[in-house]
């Protein structure tokens, strides 16, 4: 589902973001605190927009018929190299580990403190800018 772009969600300019899990109520919780603290939510849904490239895309594991780690892969077969932030209840090590290995830049746990989402959100956001600048 694309989402309209309002001036209030460009208010501090923290980058772009899509939310990507299957629970609507969480992504609607999500948004609103993300648009709060600055983020411009472009893209909510159970599925990676691949027209939609974003700073960094908050990711699940569970996605219902399918998996993030499913999602994930397509992303980076497709040739796209957002920063991906891996929010979900299964943050075992093995998984965290394939997360990684296929690209997340941070796993966090969705019983962790909201602040360590944000956190992870701003370092993958950063780490992407300067990924950026270094290949110019």
């Amino acid at each position: 589902m694309q989402l309209p772009r309002t001036t209030a969600m460009l208010s501090d300019d923290m980058g772009t973001a899509a939310l990507v899990d299957d629970n609507a109520q969480l992504r609607r919780t999500l948004r609103y605190i993300l648009v709060d603290r600055g983020w411009e939510v472009v893209y909510v849904g159970e599925r990676v927009d691949l027209a939609q490239p974003v700073d960094v895309i908050i990711l699940d594991l569970s996605l219902g018929a399918h998996s993030g780690l499913e999602e994930l892969a397509r992303l980076r077969a497709a040739g796209r190299d957002d920063a991906v932030v891996v929010y979900s209840n299964h943050t075992e090590d093995a998984l965290r580990r394939r997360c990684l290995d296929l690209g997340a830049t941070a796993v966090v746990d969705k019983s962790s403190p909201l602040e360590m989402l944000l956190a992870a959100l701003r370092i993958a956001r950063d780490e992407r800018d300067l990924e950026d600048e270094e290949r110019w």
